[in-house]
């Protein structure tokens, strides 16, 4: 790992090489998509204790490591767009809109880790099957693996990670 500040005036991040494969939605395992979205949200908390805020989550900067049959574990790829909290989003492109934060939409200042936990909340919503976008909704016919009150706290879960005013 380092970082530094090339001749040029750029400043860079190199981290060690990461195999695997880009995140799929959606998953017909519920069970292991929780277990990818806590993965990420780990890594994110490491970050977000640096005050480094990823910015552009989404499926693609997700890798899935690991031999079919074995658990897979998560890597964040890059760190997007990465901001210092405070400081204003940069402009996105269609493919990051679907997981971007309502602020992040609206080219607002980074207040808080608040983009990044909507973003994860999205793409939970995703590997679950739902719609990205609209009420986390009843979860009751969705995962039929989850007993009622696992449902319940996962409902209540997406509910919180996607509220529009962080």
């Amino acid at each position: 790992l380092d970082a530094g500040v090339h001749p040029d005036g750029g400043v860079f991040l190199a981290w060690k090489w990461a195999e695997g494969q880009p995140l799929r939605l959606p998953t017909k395992r519920p069970a292991q998509a929780l277990r990818w979205v806590l993965q990420v949200a780990a890594i994110l908390e490491d970050s977000h204790r640096n005050g480094l805020v990823h910015l552009l989550l989404r499926p693609s900067q997700i890798l899935l490591s690991g031999a079919r049959g074995e658990r897979s574990v998560c890597a964040l790829l890059g760190l997007g767009l990465t901001s210092a909290l405070g400081l204003p989003s940069k402009t996105l492109g269609p493919q990051v809109l679907d997981y971007a934060a309502p602020e992040i939409r609206r080219a607002e200042p980074i207040e808080s880790e608040a983009a990044d936990v909507f973003s994860l909340g999205r793409i939970l919503r995703g590997l679950l099957g739902l719609a990205l976008i609209g009420p986390a909704g009843d979860l009751s016919n969705l995962v039929l693996t989850l007993s009622n009150s696992q449902k319940q706290a996962l409902s209540a879960l997406l509910e919180r990670m996607l509220q529009t005013s962080p």
